[in-house]
């Protein structure tokens, strides 16, 4: 069972998932047969493809720019788009592993990243801003395809920043971590970026802390068990209609016993303060990655 902290988002999730900010809006018109067309982008008639809708190909094939789009909360037949690269391919498909930057320095000594029970057989890592009760039910959880073992063997990538664990802890959530969010910092890669590394993987239609998540090593399967459409959408919590939208966004690809840092193509941060104190990191350790700030994909 999931931590009563994650559950709490199905309550706050609907209603604090998205800045107050004002921005453009791009809305997509479903219908029951899970088809879609381009309702409006910002002033462009409805109807109308433009280069912030590429294409709508049933409810999850979607490519869009990298937008930050927001408005009101969407109706059962419209869908607010706030994150989506634009994609052609699997390949690109960026993904995001969010860690303390107190970390930084040990990752980037080993020059990997290491899965949760490498950490634990090591006494654990520096500042564990994880829910410990969810890393410990992620220790029971079988994965049930090679090269198997538990979701804890794996270093963890979401397909999408602002994941709903990230919410709890921007709302002091884990008793154990009050550090909030600005110190943590996102290690991002990509799904080739994976492949070149040459590390075995797995991937889940869901949050692989739960029973019923499935799990795949078939890429060709990814555009269609991955739900696209919530990993762009602002608005994440379960509905009357749908008590799977949480778990289906916290969908994951998971890297068998370490990644290393050469397959990372960037490090993203919440303000400049964080973004120059990991600067110094990288180049104390001699490594080269950019580094961005991204308050956007924070809450």
């Amino acid at each position: 069972m999931e931590h009563r902290a994650l559950a709490r988002c199905h309550q706050e999730g609907q209603r604090s998932a998205v800045p107050s900010v004002a921005r453009r809006t791009l809305w997509i018109r479903k219908s029951r047969a899970g088809t879609g067309s381009v309702v409006a982008a910002g002033g462009v008639s409805p109807g109308t493809t433009t280069s912030a809708a590429v294409a709508v190909e049933g409810h999850r094939q979607v490519h869009y720019q990298k937008l930050w789009l927001t408005g009101k909360q969407p109706t059962s037949t419209t869908t607010t788009v706030v994150y989506s690269p634009l994609v052609t391919n699997v390949g690109e498909r960026e993904l995001f592993h969010f860690t303390h930057v107190r970390n930084l320095c040990d990752i980037l000594a080993e020059k990997q990243l290491v899965s949760d029970t490498v950490m634990q057989s090591r006494g654990g890592v520096l500042r564990e801003c994880g829910d410990r009760a969810v890393k410990a039910e992620r220790r029971t959880r079988r994965i049930t395809v090679p090269p198997y073992g538990c979701p804890a063997d794996y270093v963890p990538f979401y397909f999408a920043p602002r994941s709903p664990m990230l919410y709890v802890i921007s709302r002091g959530g884990v008793a154990t971590y009050q550090d909030g969010q600005p110190p943590l910092v996102y290690l991002v890669t990509s799904v080739s970026g994976v492949q070149e590394s040459h590390r075995p993987y797995v991937f889940s239609d869901g949050n692989c802390a739960s029973e019923i998540t499935r799990h795949f090593t078939d890429l060709s399967m990814m555009p269609s068990v991955v739900d696209w459409e919530i990993m762009a959408a602002p608005y994440w919590a379960n509905t009357a209609d749908d008590g799977d939208r949480m778990r289906r966004r916290m969908a994951e690809l998971l890297v068998y016993g370490h990644l290393p840092v050469t397959a990372l193509h960037e490090v993203a941060t919440y303000d400049h303060d964080h973004a120059q104190q990991v600067r110094h990191l990288l180049g104390e350790a001699g490594a080269k990655l950019p580094v961005s700030v991204r308050p956007k994909w924070y809450y």
